[in-house]
């Protein structure tokens, strides 16, 4: 035997629609700090490799003077100058990792500029979406639930 269920109230709806947008929006907005504190992270982690990227730039500059210095010191009539093919080499190379150095900030430097833009993407969609929320966890029924910002708060 079947038995009918009764009709749900206004009331009943009004709260099981509020509690399910509240979930909802307690979801999205957990999920919208996390990505933007996580790219927060890569951000960080990205500039950390830009800097040691660039400290190798600097190393290797610094190498690549000091061996020009030394170069031109030397007396060119010298016999000297004929034990440095090999240095020359070196320094050719040193010109070589330092363009490749370059290449890897700049190509750093972009995505650490791409996530800065996701970040930013992400905190303006956090107050486009900050209106709703208050309205929404404010509550517009009877129904009460505990809500983000009071679970941020404790």
């Amino acid at each position: 035997v079947c038995m009918a269920q009764p009709e749900p109230s206004v009331e009943q709806l009004e709260g099981d629609t509020h509690y399910a947008l509240t979930n909802r929006f307690e979801q999205l907005w957990f999920t919208l700090h996390g990505n933007t504190n996580r790219i927060h992270g890569k951000v960080a982690k990205l500039q950390k490799h830009v800097d040691e990227v660039a400290g190798k730039v600097d190393e290797s500059s610094r190498n690549m003077h000091n061996f020009i210095t030394e170069l031109a010191r030397m007396d060119p009539l010298n016999d000297q100058l004929a034990m440095y093919p090999g240095q020359l080499q070196a320094i050719s190379h040193t010109i070589e990792q330092v363009e490749q150095l370059l290449m890897d900030i700049q190509l750093e430097t972009l995505r650490k500029e791409t996530l800065h833009f996701k970040v930013q993407q992400h905190t303006a969609l956090a107050k486009e979406i900050e209106p709703y929320s208050a309205h929404l966890l404010r509550g517009t029924s009877r129904f009460s639930s505990s809500t983000a910002s009071d679970r941020l708060q404790r």
